[in-house]
């Protein structure tokens, strides 16, 4: 097996310049999730029927939003501009993203279960399925099966890309949490970064 290319530091970089540069347009992001996580908290609370119909609809809304951050930081890797609209426009997408999510949480959910690591292997092996569906527009189980090969041959530095961007999120977090409108974009970049790095030298 051959060792993909991935710098980590270059990923973390290009995630600080690319949050500096668009800080406003984050800000602006991190409030519209913070409204949108606040009338989830309102509007799912209690036991009711009518409180689990709006647990759906924030799952489902959830996701889609979920697409639009990874759009918008394939964008920012890409040199585009991103736009507000960018976190709801990949809503075509929805059923091949909910698939591989359900799929994906089932196989890490059992890996985990087998004593942790089979989980985090997995979890490295397959976690990049959503960037496929939004960047390629592939299928439920193609996402995850080209995951597997985007993957191949970097899931140390994968795993060091994952340790990194915990740490820089619990710093972010003990800066009072406002340090997270400025970590939680660039580790976000940063793993689109190293998506393009290692899908550029996959053959899919």
């Amino acid at each position: 097996m051959t060792e993909k290319e991935l710098s980590l530091s270059d990923a973390l970089a290009f995630g600080w310049n690319a949050m500096k540069t668009n800080l406003w347009f984050f800000v602006v992001t991190f409030l519209i999730l913070v409204v949108i996580t606040c009338a989830q908290s309102l509007l799912t609370s209690g036991g009711s029927f009518v409180s689990f119909i709006f647990l759906l609809a924030f799952y489902a809304i959830n996701l889609i939003v979920g697409m639009g951050i990874i759009k918008i930081s394939l964008k920012l890797v890409d040199g585009q501009k991103p736009e507000y609209s960018d976190l709801y426009s990949s809503y075509p997408l929805f059923w091949s993203y909910l698939g591989g999510s359900i799929l994906f949480g089932i196989m890490a959910c059992i890996g985990y279960m087998l004593l942790i690591i089979p989980g985090i292997i997995i979890s490295l092996q397959f976690g990049l399925f959503g960037y496929l569906v939004v960047d390629k527009g592939s299928a439920a189980i193609s996402s995850l099966q080209q995951s597997s090969k985007v993957t191949n041959g970097a899931k140390w530095k994968l795993f060091g890309l994952a340790l990194l961007s915990i740490f820089i999120n619990i710093v972010g977090l003990l800066c009072l949490g406002i340090g997270l409108i400025a970590t939680i974009p660039t580790t976000i970049v940063a793993w689109a970064y190293a998506y393009r790095k290692l899908l550029a030298q996959t053959s899919i």
